[in-house]
């Protein structure tokens, strides 16, 4: 898949559309693209801090029973989801060719 299809896939587009709430305006890839894809902005953006917090449910393992875990869930500002996509497509596209 190239970049311009990625860009139009629809789960692609889907995933980039967070509900969640955050310190900067929703965005998704539609919206940003010009703004993620020049290398200089990247430069230059600065990264908001995650939403972070922990995560408690029971798990179930036939050999130790019912067990309590932990996990820490982290969310990114709307726009720093939407680079980390991007960046990730990238990275992605270029480990699989290799």
């Amino acid at each position: 898949m190239n970049i311009n299809e990625w860009f139009k896939d629809p789960k692609v587009l889907e995933k980039s559309k967070r509900g969640y709430a955050h310190f900067d305006l929703r965005t998704d890839l539609t919206k940003c693209k010009n703004y993620i894809t020049n290398s200089k902005n990247i430069e230059r953006h600065g990264f908001y801090p995650f939403i972070k917090y922990d995560l408690e449910y029971h798990k179930y393992n036939k050999a130790e029973g019912r067990k309590l875990k932990e996990r820490t869930i982290c969310y990114a500002s709307h726009i720093d989801s939407c680079i980390f996509q991007y960046y990730s497509f990238l990275i992605n596209k270029k480990i699989t060719h290799v």
